[in-house]
């Protein structure tokens, strides 16, 4: 008996290197048929294992020698290998390689031609693989996970909310909410102030906002606590703590089952616990505003007029109960898939522009030359004003196309939300051109488009491709971007509005993707923008910044460990700083 125990345990713990190997040469045979460089890896980095336990293995591959972490191999095995690499194993390979690893075969795409034609082709050619977007189903479908006429219908639902209307809400109420959070990180305006950490002041910073803007939530600001209580819903303090903990654990709510995490160890229970909170605080919201509605429309005949997104959603599925069949005439939504459209408001806006204000002040700090450079820029666009002293008579259209493309633009092109757009090409092949000649992509392969590759593409952003460098966007400066990058048109309309305003290179088509492109480019862009340039200029209005230096380090220390943070940064899921990065506000004049 024990013979066989012991025989069958032998091949079981063959059995998964074998299928791999199995894997692994079906996935090369077919790799060298497309007559493309080939990069074999001996594990699935886009596989749920991998996702799971990437974050124990990053510690301990950064702890290996330094003639293996050197080595091009490592690159690929290394998480968030696109940003660490960027353009660096491109320059070997081509703009164009292939990655077999067991049971995937992938291209990596840093060819703005190519990345152009896949993001603009029809949604039913390059099609979202399940993985990673299924991650964000947890809560509902929605308009970033479903594909075909699920995604038209989400599409047509969570558009229209993204107008002009909403965006002047956001305009002013990042500028009532920034001056709040700046006035307590400078203790009411103090001379000298030193901030530890940004971070979590800039996520419930941007939270409120799209609490206020979207869903109608009024929050307070509460340094020690970050609570408040809106009635019927429940803390606020809550649901952002509990919306930090489901974004990190995306992957092991997806893949666990409710009664596994329930029960588990005390961090799967943690886990469990705020997934619960967020879904009861979304269902509070939405089923107060459905009634909100229901009741409007039986007492006055019509809905009640729509003050944020939220009321915008309920709409379209507020005839959900009463007929199936009408809703789907109409286009309508379910209570779960608004559920799982909010869920993306929440997640997507906090992260993507969470995260790219933290970059852009620390970025200023780094580089006090180009900070001296965009408080001249804020003064010249506010001075445009009579009223220049009070803050919400500021004017958006002046003010955001002076700094969106020189500052907002080039903090995203060295740290965008996501290091790559992945693509599938599904159940059928697909031709694309490449190097002006047809070329036939299987079914079934990968294509992720690899934005930190593409933004330091030498071709496309010169020699000095990875220094920040934000004046380049201004065609009236000198810089190495190729000959041919003319001034953008739709941006030289929305500057026209005043002679103040630079005129803006245009990137090469293709090699600038950080809100991807197309017809799912991101619904969230002017929003996100807007939201920027709001809070940027409230804090550089008033105050400048500078790196927090330590007692016993000098600025060039300081400089170095700040830089060493950026550059350790990490997708969780979106790319996001991993330690904090102390900042000292000091008052403008002094």
């Amino acid at each position: 008996m024990e013979k066989y125990i012991i025989t069958l345990a032998f091949i079981a713990i063959l059995h998964y290197p074998f299928q791999c190997f199995v894997r692994s040469l079906k996935s090369l045979l077919a790799a060298r048929a497309m007559n493309l460089p080939i990069f074999w890896m001996p594990i699935l980095q886009d596989g749920v294992l991998w996702q799971l336990t990437k974050r124990f293995y990053r510690p301990l591959i950064s702890q290996l020698p330094l003639r293996l972490r050197q080595s091009e191999w490592f690159d690929l095995w290394y998480p968030d290998w696109r940003f660490v690499a960027k353009h660096e194993l491109h320059k070997k390979y081509g703009d164009v390689f292939l990655v077999v690893s067991p049971g995937s075969l992938s291209i990596e795409v840093a060819d703005a031609e190519l990345a152009a034609e896949i993001i603009t082709r029809s949604k039913y050619d390059f099609v979202k693989p399940n993985w990673p977007y299924s991650l964000l189903n947890i809560f509902g479908e929605n308009v970033v996970s479903s594909g075909g006429a699920t995604w038209r219908r989400h599409r047509k639902a969570t558009a229209s909310q993204f107008g002009s209307t909403i965006h002047k809400q956001v305009w002013r109420k990042s500028l009532i909410l920034g001056q709040e959070l700046l006035s307590m990180w400078t203790n009411h305006g103090a001379t000298i102030s030193t901030v530890p950490n940004i971070s979590l002041d800039l996520e419930f910073l941007v939270l409120r906002v799209i609490l206020s803007v979207g869903f109608g939530v009024t929050v307070q600001l509460n340094r020690k606590t970050h609570e408040s209580d809106p009635p019927n819903v429940g803390g606020i303090s809550s649901f952002a703590a509990a919306m930090e903990q489901v974004i990190t654990n995306l992957t092991k709510l997806l893949v666990f089952p409710d009664g596994i995490l329930k029960y588990g160890p005390s961090s799967w229970r943690s886990v469990h616990g705020s997934a619960t909170w967020v879904r009861t605080f979304l269902e509070n919201l939405i089923w107060t505003e459905t009634r909100k509605q229901k009741q409007s429309l039986t007492f006055t005949g019509h809905y009640q007029e729509a003050s944020n997104m939220l009321t915008g959603l309920v709409r379209q599925g507020i005839c959900h109960s009463e007929s199936q069949k009408y809703r789907e005439k109409q286009d309508l939504l379910s209570d779960e898939e608004v559920m799982g459209n909010m869920f993306i408001l929440a997640f997507a806006g906090t992260n993507s522009t969470a995260d790219s204000l933290k970059y852009s002040l620390i970025l200023m700090a780094l580089h006090p030359d180009i900070q001296q450079w965009l408080i001249q820029d804020i003064d010249t666009a506010i001075d445009y004003d009579e009223d220049a002293a009070n803050p919400l008579e500021w004017r958006e259209e002046i003010l955001l196309p002076k700094l969106i493309a020189p500052y907002c633009m080039e903090t995203l092109r060295h740290y965008p939300p996501l290091t790559a757009i992945n693509k599938s090409t599904g159940r059928k092949s697909q031709i694309v051109t490449l190097h002006g000649s047809p070329f036939v992509i299987p079914e079934d392969v990968n294509v992720n488009i690899s934005l930190n590759a593409l933004h330091h593409n030498p071709r496309y952003w010169g020699e000095n491709a990875l220094v920040y460098q934000p004046h380049n966007w201004d065609i009236r400066c000198k810089c190495d971007w190729p000959e041919g990058m003319d001034k953008d048109k739709d941006a030289q309309e929305t500057l026209d509005i005043t002679s103040r305003a630079p005129p803006v290179r245009s990137p090469v088509k293709g090699s600038y993707l950080p809100f991807s492109d197309g017809a799912r480019g991101c619904l969230g862009k002017r929003f996100s923008q807007v939201e920027f340039v709001a809070i940027v200029t409230m804090i550089f209005r008033h105050y400048r910044i500078e790196l927090a230096v330590g007692e016993s380090e000098s600025w060039e220390d300081a400089r170095c460990r700040t830089q060493a943070i950026l550059n350790d940064s990490a997708s969780s899921p979106t790319l996001s700083l991993q330690r904090p990065v102390p900042l000292q506000f000091v008052r403008r004049g002094h």
